[in-house]
């Protein structure tokens, strides 16, 4: 009997072609894949990340963020080609409340283990905001035509409930990685977020796992009622976690969506999600 999701992307990993591989180069073999699908990620889209431990310029050992260098293509991009940033460093900008795109690019230069590699992807901070080592961002047609359709939120809810996380149209900057960041910390069970008219943001502990894109509806128990993706946000930050604390929260909807929320918390002060 063919067990297979109809429509699903396959499975290119090989967990024997990445033994012995370093966290970077399995981060640089797992980009290789997302990139092979145009489907999936297009020419020069999308950015990949992965943390780790390394050495800076004075042989301390740090937490380094490796994100997919600027310019670079994920189907032929080689691990020279991915930026590393001191994570300690980088880390406090969750604790702000605005940043312009030429105060974060400046900063992230400055976290840098080396000042001659690449400029990081300017969603580098959304790759640092997500608690978990593996994470990827691509632009797959597939979840484009729920991300880009009127009506898409609904349309989300029908087809994944509360597997995902929506987020409503803003343009790639601090603002979109922090609420990114947010919405992955504040709903421990989510498996995605889906960026209104942008794409999709997936992440995981083993490197594999972040290239498991989300296949089929999630339908629930039986007579249960289904429920909508978590929608972004609320203003209320006193329960929020520091930055690096991948600690479990409760969920937080905005007034539309709380209904369908397990725990709907309406009295929270919130922003619009029009």
């Amino acid at each position: 009997m063919d067990t297979r999701t109809p429509g699903a992307t396959k499975n290119l990993w090989d967990a024997g072609e990445v033994e012995g591989f370093s966290e970077l180069e399995a981060l640089a073999y797992r980009s290789n894949l997302l990139g092979a699908d145009r489907s999936v990620a297009n020419f020069g889209g999308g950015n990949t990340s992965t943390k780790a431990k390394g050495r800076d310029h004075l042989g301390r050992e740090v937490d380094i963020l490796w994100v997919k260098g600027s310019g670079s293509d994920l189907a032929t991009i080689k691990a020279d080609r991915f930026t590393g940033l001191k994570l300690d460093e980088v880390l406090p900008l969750m604790e702000r409340n605005s940043m312009s795109d030429e105060e974060m690019v400046a900063y992230l230069a400055s976290c840098q283990l080396r000042p001659d590699m690449p400029r990081g992807s300017i969603e580098t901070l959304l790759h640092a905001f997500v608690p978990y080592p593996q994470v990827d961002h691509t632009h797959p047609d597939a979840v484009n035509m729920i991300c880009c359709a009127r009506g898409g939120e609904e349309l989300a809810a029908e087809c994944f409930g509360e597997e995902a996380v929506w987020i409503p149209y803003i343009r790639p900057g601090f603002t979109l990685s922090k609420q990114v960041g947010e919405a992955v910390r504040d709903n421990p069970d989510a498996r995605f977020v889906l960026l209104a008219k942008h794409g999709l943001v997936t992440w995981g502990r083993p490197t594999r796992r972040a290239t498991r894109a989300p296949s089929r509806p999630s339908t629930g128990p039986p007579g249960s009622s289904r429920r909508g993706p978590r929608n972004l946000l609320a203003d209320d930050r006193s329960s929020r976690p520091r930055p690096g604390d991948a600690r479990s929260f409760w969920p937080v909807s905005c007034p539309r969506c709380a209904e369908r929320s397990p725990r709907g918390q309406a009295k929270l002060r919130t922003r619009s999600c029009a």
